[in-house]
């Protein structure tokens, strides 16, 4: 079990803190939003240690490439998919980060990893999920998963 009482208000304040710094986009806590079946960028960061389990970060395309038009200050939509990859590892990274260090320690966290498209399962063997949450920043959502290792 993760030593955190309020699980779902923590994702909620590094979620918004880390688009708030980084992007200068506001996110908002939703129960409504899908990112449904279109195309879409996931991020992933392990930890490892004291807790073992990972944070999964999902968007669609549309937005991955307005997050990393925005990060690396390029007109909306002109974003490549190395940057695309760069941003989403990068915000995954951030929340990941933010997230451990609310953990008992030692833990360590992994480099980010990034899938891109639209027939796969983001789920990480012999892990099950403790949190699902969806935010819309704009008219897009943004869905943070937090899996446990059993």
């Amino acid at each position: 079990m993760i030593p955190i009482e309020n699980l779902e208000s923590d994702i909620g304040q590094i979620t918004e803190s880390v688009f708030i710094t980084m992007l200068g986009m506001e996110v908002a806590r939703t129960s409504d939003g899908e990112i449904g079946d279109v195309a879409r960028a996931t991020g992933v960061v392990t930890i490892s240690g004291a807790w073992n389990g990972a944070i999964v970060v999902s968007v669609s395309m549309s937005l991955a490439k307005t997050i990393a038009s925005t990060m690396f200050g390029l007109d909306d939509g002109a974003a490549t998919s190395v940057e695309v990859n760069d941003a989403i590892g990068e915000v995954a990274n951030m929340i990941g980060g933010n997230f451990k260090s609310m953990l008992p320690t030692p833990v360590q966290l992994s480099l980010p990893t990034v899938v891109m498209g639209r027939d796969f399962q983001a789920e990480l063997p012999g892990c099950e999920s403790i949190g699902n949450y969806t935010f819309m920043t704009g008219p897009e959502p943004l869905v943070i998963h937090v899996l446990s290792r059993k």
